[in-house]
């Protein structure tokens, strides 16, 4: 039987080499059975056409948290259905977790 601490080291490398969080500089901080902590600095790179984050950019990093931490039981899940609200933009250049 796989422990649930290597499965989680698996799906932080996974993550690591995954070319879109690689794009948008995301990083698994820590992750545990149903819980993932997950970082992502507002750039200048990540901004719509008004200055503010973008709002896909803001989506991916939750959906690297939701993929991360529903997958760190061991078993494969994905999403049927998600659904954001958009508060506030961040200042940019903040740490986004």
């Amino acid at each position: 039987m796989v422990r649930d601490e290597e499965i989680h080291e698996k799906l932080i490398e996974r993550s690591r080499q995954e070319p879109y969080a690689r794009l948008l500089g995301i990083h698994v901080k820590k992750l545990g059975n149903g819980y993932s902590l997950v970082e992502m600095r507002f750039t200048p790179e990540v901004e719509n056409i008004f200055g503010m984050a973008h709002g896909g950019a803001i989506y991916s990093l939750l959906d690297e948290a939701f993929q991360t931490a529903c997958n760190a039981h061991g078993t494969l899940a994905v999403a049927l259905n998600v659904s954001v609200v958009y508060i506030n933009s961040p200042e940019p250049g903040v740490l986004l977790r």
